[in-house]
């Protein structure tokens, strides 16, 4: 982990934007159906297996990176998991790991709050199972 995202030219269309965004952190689209996916902490690379759920919830969670220019550190995917949660998902290894994710970064609510950036509205689930 560990770039902010890239700035995408309005031009774009999701797929061509979501492959910037791949290509700027180091990813690529065959990652989704990998067995396996890698998280770095501190200097330490752990593997993980790559279970069903996260194969089929990954991507949109990519998509909302680009939909939201949230990056991939550690402060992005907090961010992001707080957004994620916020707006709604119903599928526990979503949630488990946007939990995570925000609770890595416990802070992200005071710094909006002091930018004045206002919460997410009652709106839609972002992520739904099958």
């Amino acid at each position: 982990m560990g770039k902010s995202a890239p700035v995408y030219s309005d031009a774009l269309v999701m797929e061509e934007a979501r492959d910037v965004y791949l290509a700027a952190n180091g990813f690529n689209i065959r990652d989704y159906g990998a067995s396996t996916f890698t998280l770095g902490f501190g200097g330490f690379r752990v593997k993980f297996p790559n279970v069903a759920a996260r194969k089929r919830v990954i991507p949109l969670h990519d998509l909302h990176h680009v939909l939201t220019g949230y990056g991939t550190d550690w402060m992005g995917e907090a961010e992001i998991g707080a957004w994620e949660l916020r707006a709604g998902c119903n599928s526990w290894v979503y949630r488990d790991s946007a939990d995570y994710a925000s609770l890595m970064g416990m802070r992200v609510g005071e710094i909006r709050k002091r930018l004045g950036i206002p919460a997410l509205g009652n709106q839609n689930t972002s992520v739904r199972n099958g």
